[in-house]
């Protein structure tokens, strides 16, 4: 899933929780839930190393209007459960990114939470891409209602 989907789902869990612990584990384990399900982001047919410029300020964007999101909600529901849940969920894909940008990726903790991540998310094929594209807005919009209902 893009930022923005796991963004909201952390968003949705911090404001239903009031414990900070359970939210956090809640919300990073909602990371993989999400990624289990048939989605489409830049990373579903490519490697980072594979990424062009365009695909790179496609997954710019997504994470500013995620954020932003973040931000809107934390300000409207409540900051910092809201703040907890969003981070915790984005987190799976941020120990990604961050042990590729770094060059970390050999490290044993890093090459075993991508290891995990790789083998949980669902593995795109292309004659899913109509079906993750759906998944992925009705899942985007879904929460979004949910979350302007509050």
């Amino acid at each position: 899933m893009i930022f923005l989907a796991h963004a909201l789902l952390g968003t949705l869990i911090g404001y239903s929780l009031s414990n900070l612990f359970l939210i956090a584990i809640i919300a990073f384990l909602s990371h993989f839930l999400l990624d289990a399900l048939p989605h489409i982001d830049t990373g579903s047919f490519k490697r980072k190393s594979q990424y062009t410029r365009k695909d790179w300020y496609i997954v710019m964007f997504d994470i500013i209007i995620g954020l932003a999101f973040v931000i809107y909600f934390a300000l409207k529901l409540g900051f910092l459960p809201v703040f907890i849940g969003a981070f915790f969920a984005i987190l799976p894909d941020a120990i990604d990114g961050s042990a590729w940008l770094f060059k970390f990726k050999k490290m044993a903790f890093f090459k075993k939470m991508n290891a995990f991540h790789e083998n949980f998310g669902f593995k795109m094929k292309h004659e899913f891409i109509l079906l993750g594209y759906i998944i992925e807005v009705a899942v985007i919009l879904g929460l979004l209602s949910i979350l302007f209902w509050l």
